[in-house]
């Protein structure tokens, strides 16, 4: 759909899907495997996200915690020149803190925004959301993102891979977003962000003088006594919610983390620095 709402543009958009990337990688090369997904921190993470009430730990049995490695999906867009741009998705394992993440971070597929609208997006979303589904069940799947069998569409190699494992006894369950705060809002369609005066997604919080300020961090304000529910972000969406908050575990209290290295340009790192080290 283009963004003038005048008619429907088809353009081809590649995707290098995760759950294939994730077995490929196991099959091909498994020493670099382990170390991007660092496997031998699995158990240590998930025992750290246990100890904290608000994570999202519970959402995976743990009993399995073991082979459960949690990923975290990140978007941003960029402009190439004054003309184009683009969108960029890809996803990390929140366990991997040895190597850089320009090199640990695993792409998705990359989105023109010259001439697309939500509904391109989301249909871009939908195959990623379905790609982490199959990663959570460990084996290739039989069908694709629209139900069709490959079988039906002629894909023998996809065909004779179904019900296969994808990786051994490994699993991956989608445990985060991060990004641009741009991105969030726009991909997650978040009604509160920065050019509103409810700018918080996190609680109630407007943008203006009063006791719930964004700026009140105290133990009385906002964060505190005015956190915002689930529900709320449902409500406002009639049911109907976007495509990546289709995961069954999806909170945006869970899901949607603070991006750091966004925080650097804005100026905010000296503050969350130095709020830091006033707590310790």
């Amino acid at each position: 759909l283009k963004k003038s709402g005048c008619g429907v543009a088809f353009k081809t958009a590649h995707a290098a899907l995760p759950h294939e990337l994730f077995s490929a990688l196991h099959a091909k090369c498994p020493d670099l495997f382990e170390y991007v997904f660092n496997v031998h921190g699995i158990s240590a993470f998930w025992k750290n996200e246990a100890c904290h009430r608000d994570l999202g730990a519970d959402m995976v049995d743990p009993r399995h915690r073991a082979k459960v490695i949690p990923i975290r999906a990140w978007g941003d867009d960029a402009s190439h020149c004054k003309t184009s741009g683009c969108c960029a998705l890809s996803w990390v394992s929140c366990t991997c803190f040895d190597m850089p993440a320009g090199l640990s971070r695993l792409p998705f597929g990359f989105l023109d925004l010259r001439d697309c609208a939500t509904p391109a997006f989301e249909a871009f979303y939908k195959i990623f959301i379905w790609s982490t589904n199959v990663l959570r069940s460990g084996v290739h799947p039989f069908r694709d993102h629209n139900g069709k069998s490959w079988k039906e569409m002629g894909d023998t190699i996809r065909a004779q891979r179904a019900g296969q494992p994808l990786a051994g006894k490994w699993l991956c369950a989608l445990y985060e977003y991060t990004g641009d705060w741009k991105w969030e809002h726009e991909a997650l369609q978040i009604p509160w962000f920065y050019n509103v005066k409810d700018i918080c997604m996190y609680c109630h919080a407007p943008n203006a003088p009063g006791p719930l300020c964004m700026t009140n961090f105290s133990r009385c304000g906002p964060c505190k006594s005015a956190p915002r529910s689930h529900q709320d972000y449902v409500q406002y969406h009639h049911g109907r919610l976007p495509a990546l908050a289709q995961p069954n575990d999806f909170t945006i209290k869970r899901f949607v983390r603070i991006d750091w290295t966004h925080c650097g340009p804005l100026g905010c790192m000296a503050r969350v620095c130095g709020s830091c080290l006033i707590g310790l």
